[in-house]
């Protein structure tokens, strides 16, 4: 017997446009997204972008507890707090990473860079 109230949702039925569509297009056009566990994270992961996850000390379960990759994400990198509530030390691996794989070579340009968070918001 089947629910009277069950339906099955198509592909058709799905929000195009949505704002969740609108960063799922901004994400692919991004060489790397660097974030917290949050739902971008999850995106970026799922449409194969490279994504470098910043973790909690008590990271939730799915992430395991000692991989730096994911089984889920093949194009996702974990970066862990060792203790619980520096994001110092995180934040530093990132930075020296960032470094290695960009290849900067300017050392001034190394001083004064800034990190800066994108908000997106929903408008309306």
């Amino acid at each position: 017997n089947q629910r009277s109230d069950s339906q099955l949702v198509t592909f058709e039925q799905f929000d195009t446009s949505g704002a969740f569509m609108q960063t799922a297009a901004l994400i692919k056009n991004l060489d790397l997204v660097i974030t917290v566990d949050t739902s971008v994270a999850h995106l970026a992961g799922a449409l194969g972008v490279p994504v470098w996850l910043m973790l909690a000390h008590a990271a939730d379960f799915r992430w395991f507890s000692d991989r730096s990759d994911c089984p889920w994400y093949p194009t996702m990198r974990l970066f862990r707090q060792k203790k619980q509530y520096e994001w110092k030390p995180v934040i530093e691996m990132i930075k020296n990473e960032l470094f290695q794989n960009l290849n900067f070579s300017n050392q001034l340009l190394k001083k004064n860079i800034i990190i800066k968070t994108l908000i997106i918001r929903k408008v309306g």
